[in-house]
């Protein structure tokens, strides 16, 4: 008997959205969403949710998302329209939502979750027909159906009796993430595995052309799943199966088809879609029989389909038609009779959805597996099989070369045989031939997992049959080597009195192996430490000052052998210990002036120090600094922002590995440079609080010559001004603006130039308008997430003609319009405009002739006027053109036919 091949093709599921937005500091409030228990909910209906309590987080516009429960039996997914109280509880009016809404305000960015399941279908599952039998698995359902069609007006009846027993699963797994603002699946699998037995008879006494329609003999529902992937998902799986029949039939004729298989199948998704290497079917056991007075053709099968719900509403539709068929062909003369019947499976798959909050487009497939019609009976042949291989399934070998063997069953002729062998499962070689039943295989083959499988083919070359594909892990042993990479070095010198020896295990050391360490002052030392498996090091301490000390490693075996020795290793402990000099040769040195406000303390370690000694670094504007430090083993120390004129004192201690002072430098000063009128900064600056802003800004610089980071992350002093910045013409860097509190960019008025200009994450920002004078960003420019509701233009940009690099402007709320970019003349690299709710146009880049890489405008849902980037697309664009998920979406030659707006 073949195998049935239950196979579930899914298109892409393209998840859209944009990353869980940040609270905003003072009063501005996002979507949320919110996970609901069993305890929190009292009913749920169409259109509302009744939970316990006042449940003041929940807010209009809110998402709640529940598993499900004996409250909410197939959970809910829902968007709050309204809120109100009722005796203590909340009453929510709601509406559906997609699934990408709640992960849009639930996901952090960069969060990736991911959850499976699986299901067996039980008869308890079944609806709408008696399946006579107890609830266990598998399902057992009778078949007598008797279909009725007419030839020339005549009533024809075709029969239909037998059983099917089948045992149907499925494994479900997906995996989301939240990168770039935006959901996307990662990965998705989806598998049904089946064993049926299928017993049929079709009976007809006339001729007769026919095709049934599908009869349905079961619609199985299973209990709704939870899988929480960050959020709880609720997933119903359906399973509903049909019998039928077709054919010609040109006399009386009565046959019978048994059918016994395994089956597995499915499809999998990571960065595109294939089927799973499992996709195949076995066959049990499999038997026909037929008897006809002349002719005839005919052919019938069962058919399955399988489809998804999620949580209360029929969002998926999605199945497959795989109908294995028998198809029988007889003929009868006065002196012989000759009947075949031939097996075959009919393919083609759909699926359709309007859910997650992705596009989809539905699809149908045919033909999704070519698999021709193999032969189950003619005149009592038996199907030649190829059984017990050697090496068996999943095998390690550890021994080369390797002899392969197998047994033929039921062969009535005598076959060359072909031996076929591959690291990968879909790409195997012949490695030989052979008419006998083994076959040794001399050339060397590295350790790896390997595949092989045998070809029968008979003296015309043709193929009898095959085997399975079998696979094995070939694992040759080889000697294992001895431990190397001491720490100390062999040879090494001024190694301190506490510490400890380490070392790489020798390749080929089994797992379970241990290690014993000799360790001592002579040279072939004896004293021995015993070492656990998968430990390479050994503490010591106390060790004697100016003292040579050796040692070596045995590797030894779970058996207690030794199986590799290492060399025998040295090294020298330091001397004089106790009089370590102090660090010396400052940089800058002592007493110096007109030191940069950005620079590097330096220092050279004294004689004597101790190789595992650390440093404290003192330093101030104290004459006696107290200010530390902690440099590790480094011996030099960063500094920026340090006040203009004044002088800083600064000294070392040096440490020992038991945090003892051993030495202290003496106190040394510089004096920084002065530039009090204003003039250019150079270097990097991070400013942090009001006041780091106001102190920097009291110099009065005209250029920074580096980046500028404006970021609030002092909670006790917030940055809500960067008025102080008025002499401020340009930032030869990035300059960013980050999590502030800042209501408009006054301070920035004089600004021309910049390399980049980042404003991010400023919930309180209602305009730019400052940015009056920019007219230069050499690199980039990036707007995003910055949500206030009066953040509704970008006007402050009007005298802004050249953008060197990027553009990117995404999740910017309330932005309704990008008119201050009218100046631009041309964006260097990408146009990224995603997920700006309130966006209705891009008349703002009329005057954009030219962007040099790709465009991708998304996720803009009231966005219906394109005509903003016409001139570019006229003018040759030749770069990846997205456009998806807005409220309008033309292609590209919609643009240049003049259909750019809706």
């Amino acid at each position: 008997m073949k195998k049935i091949i239950l196979l579930l093709t899914i298109l892409l599921l393209i998840f859209t959205g944009c990353n869980k937005d940040d609270e905003s500091p003072q009063g501005q409030t996002t979507p949320q969403t919110f996970i609901k228990e069993q305890s929190e909910i009292m009913s749920v209906s169409t259109n509302s949710i009744t939970l316990t309590g006042s449940q003041n987080e929940i807010e209009s516009n809110d998402i709640i998302v529940s598993g499900a429960n004996s409250n909410a039996p197939f959970g809910f997914l829902r968007k709050v329209t309204s809120k109100s109280n009722s005796n203590g509880n909340t009453i929510l009016q709601t509406q559906r939502v997609a699934l990408s809404e709640a992960v849009k305000y639930y996901y952090e960015e960069g969060e990736e979750f991911n959850g499976s399941t699986s299901y067996t279908f039980q008869p308890s599952d079944l609806s709408g027909r008696n399946s006579n039998q107890n609830n266990s698995v598998p399902i057992t359902i009778p078949i007598d159906e008797t279909i009725t069609t007419t030839q020339g007006g005549v009533p024809i009846e075709i029969n239909l009796s037998g059983d099917l027993t089948i045992t149907p699963s499925i494994d479900f797994d997906i995996s989301i993430s939240n990168n770039n603002f935006s959901p996307n699946i990662e990965e998705f699998l989806f598998s049904i595995s089946t064993e049926n037995d299928f017993n049929v008879s079709i009976t007809t006494q006339v001729d007769v052309s026919f095709d049934t329609d599908d009869i349905e003999l079961g619609s199985f529902t299973g209990a709704p799943i939870t899988i929480t992937v960050g959020i709880p998902v609720v997933i119903i799986p359906k399973f509903t199966l049909y019998i039928g029949a077709n054919g010609d039939l040109n006399a009386s004729i009565v046959y019978t088809y048994s059918n016994n298989s395994t089956a597995i199948s499915g499809v999998t998704y990571d960065n595109g879609w294939q089927f799973l290497p499992e996709n195949g079917f076995s066959v049990n056991s499999q038997n026909a029989t037929a008897t006809a007075s002349v002719s005839g053709n005919a052919k019938a099968y069962i058919k399955p389909e399988f489809s998804l719900s999620l949580y209360d509403d029929d969002f998926v539709s999605s199945g497959i038609n795989v109908e294995p068929y028998a198809r029988f062909e007889g003929s009868i003369t006065s002196t012989q009779y000759n009947w075949l019947i031939n097996g075959g499976i009919d393919t083609g798959a759909f699926f359709k959805a309007q859910a997650f909050g992705f596009s989809l487009v539905d699809e149908e497939w045919n033909n999704l597996i070519n698999i021709p019609e193999w032969e189950i009976a003619s005149g009592g042949y038996d199907i030649a099989t190829i059984t017990n291989p050697v090496p068996t399934d999943n095998a390690t070998v550890t021994t080369q070369p390797i002899t392969f063997s197998w047994q033929p069953n039921d062969f009535t002729v005598t076959p060359n045989y072909e031996i076929l062998l591959g690291t990968d499962v879909n790409a195997l070689n012949i490695i030989g031939t052979t008419s006998n039943t083994s076959f040794e295989y001399t050339n060397n083959l590295s350790n790896d997992t390997y595949y092989w499988k045998v070809i029968a083919r008979d003296s015309n070359n043709d193929i009898i049959t095959e085997s399975l594909i079998f696979s094995f892990i070939l694992n040759e042993s080889s000697s294992v080597a001895p431990a190397h990479t001491p720490n100390p070095t062999n040879g090494s010198t001024n190694i301190a009195l506490n510490g400890n020896l380490s070392f790489t295990e020798g390749a080929n050391t089994p797992t379970d192996a241990t290690f014993k360490v000799y360790f001592d002052t002579n040279t072939n030392p004896t004293t021995v430490y015993n070492l656990d498996a998968n430990t390479n090091t050994l503490n010591y301490s106390n060790l004697q000052e100016g003292t040579q000390y050796y040692w070596y490693v045995e590797t030894i075996s779970s058996t207690n052998t030794v199986l590799a020795t290492s060399p025998i290793w040295n090294f020298t402990t330091l001397t004089n210990t106790a009089n370590t000099d102090p660090a010396t040769n400052p940089t800058p040195n002592d007493g110096a002036t007109n030191v940069t406000l950005v620079g590097n303390l330096s220092f050279t370690e004294g004689a004597n120090t101790p190789t595992d000694a650390t440093y404290r670094l003192y330093f101030d504007t104290n004459t006696n600094p107290t200010t530390q430090f902690d440099l590790g083993s480094q011996t030099s120390y960063s500094y920026s922002n340090l006040q203009e004129n004044t002088t800083y004192y600064w000294y070392v201690e040096t440490v020992s590995n038991t945090n003892t002072v051993l030495a202290t430098s003496p106190i040394w000063g510089f004096t920084t440079e002065s530039n009090t009128s204003g003039g250019i900064y150079t270097g990097n600056v991070t400013l942090n609080s009001q006041t780091e802003v106001n102190n920097f800004a009291a110099n009065n610089y005209t250029q920074i010559i580096g980046n500028l980071t404006v970021i609030s992350t002092n909670t006790s002093d917030p940055i809500n001004s960067l008025v102080g910045f008025s002499s401020l013409t340009g930032v030869d860097g990035v300059l960013t603006i980050d999590s502030t509190f800042i209501i408009n960019l006054d301070g920035f008025n004089s600004l021309s130039s910049v390399v980049t200009l980042d404003i991010k994450d400023n919930d309180n920002l209602q305009n730019i308008n400052a940015l009056s004078s920019l007219t230069t960003v050499n690199q980039d420019l990036r707007i995003y997430r910055n949500q206030n509701n009066s953040f509704v233009n970008i006007d402050g940009l009007s005298s802004l003609t050249f953008i060197g690099d990027d553009l990117s402007i995404s999740a910017n709320s309330s932005l309704n319009n990008i008119d201050g970019l009218s100046s631009v003349q041309s964006i260097g690299g990408y146009f990224k405009l995603g997920t700006n709710e309130s966006l209705i146009n891009i008349n703002g880049l009329s005057s954009v002739q030219s962007i040099g890489e790709y465009i991708t405008i998304n996720n803009n849902q009231l966005l219906t006027n394109l005509c903003g980037i016409s001139l570019v697309i006229n003018n040759g664009f030749n770069g990846n053109y997205n456009v998806y998920d807005n409220g309008y979406n033309p292609t590209m030659q919609d643009i240049i036919d003049g259909n750019c707006s809706q």
